[in-house]
């Protein structure tokens, strides 16, 4: 009967190590959330009294890294339509949140010409909500259907990327120019917004499965019975 329990035990405890390990890794590997945080750098006019300047901007958003990409035909170009699923913009004591269309572009060398008409190759990420946000009014105007860019990213010298895949490391910002920017408009009045630098880019933790601490139990109970037929 020892024998029995020790040939099981050499077997199980193997097996449930490695089924634990597979479901960590597959459950992780889809989700991929970032955090970019920065600071107020201008504020419209209509939103003064809400925002000012210097507020802490936090944008946390987590995505799909298997999403395919929409234009697989072009080398330059990866834009990953709908791959956010969570996306919240916290100013101060703001908060808006995003969980409607969505797209991530990636560019690869990319055409950008610059405020002196010179022709630049360069390396670009961005982040386009397709539909509107949901958050609190303010002196009359409403978050933008359409915020467009959330989150840009340029790298001038193009040598960042060197393919147009979906990101799921975290970025340096100090080989970026980059802003965060929040658009609200007024049927009347028309556009106003914030904008933002950005300090910070990193990647979330990802929390262990629930599948992990199922097994967990069991591993226990087995080692507790190894150690009681000893």
């Amino acid at each position: 009967m020892k024998t029995t329990l020790k040939n099981s035990k050499l077997i199980l405890l193997p097996l449930i190590a490695v089924f634990s390990l597979l479901i960590i890794q597959n459950s992780n590997a889809a989700q991929v959330t970032f955090i970019v945080k920065g600071h107020l750098d201008y504020v419209g006019e209509e939103l003064a009294g809400t925002f000012s300047i210097g507020d802490l901007y936090h944008l946390e958003y987590s995505f799909d890294s298997t999403t395919i990409d929409s234009v697989p035909g072009d080398p330059i170009i990866g834009a990953y339509v709908d791959a956010i699923f969570s996306l919240s913009v916290t100013i101060g004591n703001y908060n808006a949140v995003g969980n409607g269309r969505s797209r991530i572009g990636v560019y690869d060398n990319t055409l950008f010409i610059d405020s002196n008409n010179n022709n630049l190759y360069v390396d670009k990420y961005r982040i386009d909500l397709l539909d509107p946000m949901i958050g609190d009014s303010i002196n009359g105007y409403n978050l933008d259907n359409y915020q467009a860019a959330l989150l840009s990213m340029t790298d001038l010298s193009g040598n960042v990327f060197t393919n147009d895949k979906l990101i799921t490391y975290a970025l340096d910002p100090s080989n970026f120019i980059g802003y965060m920017a929040l658009t609200f408009s007024n049927p009347i009045s028309g556009i106003t917004g914030v904008q933002a630098d950005i300090s910070s880019f990193q990647v979330s933790s990802v929390p262990v499965p629930s599948a992990f601490w199922l097994l967990l139990p069991g591993l226990i109970s087995l080692l507790g019975i190894s150690r009681f037929k000893k």
